[in-house]
């Protein structure tokens, strides 16, 4: 069974295929088998905890700003880089339910235990975003501002999650990403 989440979108959940699971599982299977390049973590906040950078209280903070923060400013995580074969298969195949956009690919991290990255809005890109997550463990979760000002927790379950959000210049959601376990995810842009 998977977890599909739709934020905002209006997307149907038909283009997460079997086929597509399967992509997946293969590229979770290269990277535990170190297939895959893993980078450098960057970015790093020694001695703040996740649940403090990526708390309602920093986000509020943030907002209060009156600044865009188009990316993270501050993350715990490994930038992956999959071959050239597989990332053309994956757009291949969210072509097929995507007609008439196009899609990019957009970050692949591996988090840690403890990982995370920090909020922001991804304003730069408006369009539909994609993110397909794997935890190992101890579920995470995806955090974010409805429009109306809800903070909202979005669990991750064991094994894959699928969510999907419409990012937009005039209702940017702010979001953020803690790992309670290890945590894999890929991320996808799909201009309209």
């Amino acid at each position: 069974m998977t977890n599909y989440i739709d934020i905002n979108a209006g997307v149907s959940p038909s283009f997460i295929t079997s086929e597509l699971i399967s992509l997946f599982d293969q590229v979770k299977e290269d990277i535990l088998l170190g297939k895959c390049v893993r980078g450098k973590c960057t970015n790093l906040i020694p001695n703040i905890s996740q649940d403090v950078i990526c708390g309602e209280t920093e986000l509020r903070r943030l907002i209060s700003l009156n600044k865009e923060v188009f990316t993270s400013e501050f993350s715990r995580m490994y930038p992956l880089k999959m071959s050239e074969k597989i990332e053309t298969d994956f757009v291949i195949k969210l072509n097929k339910f995507f007609p008439n956009t196009k899609v990019h690919m957009r970050g692949h991290w591996d988090y840690p235990t403890g990982g995370y990255m920090s909020w922001h809005t991804n304003g730069d890109f408006p369009g539909i975003r994609f993110y397909a997550s794997y935890s190992f463990g101890e579920p995470g979760s995806f955090r974010y501002m409805l429009p109306s000002g809800e903070f909202v927790v979005s669990l991750d379950q064991s094994g894959w999650t699928f969510r999907v959000f419409r990012i937009s210049h005039q209702n940017p959601l702010w979001h953020c990403v803690c790992a309670k376990s290890r945590r894999l995810s890929f991320g996808f842009h799909i201009s309209e």
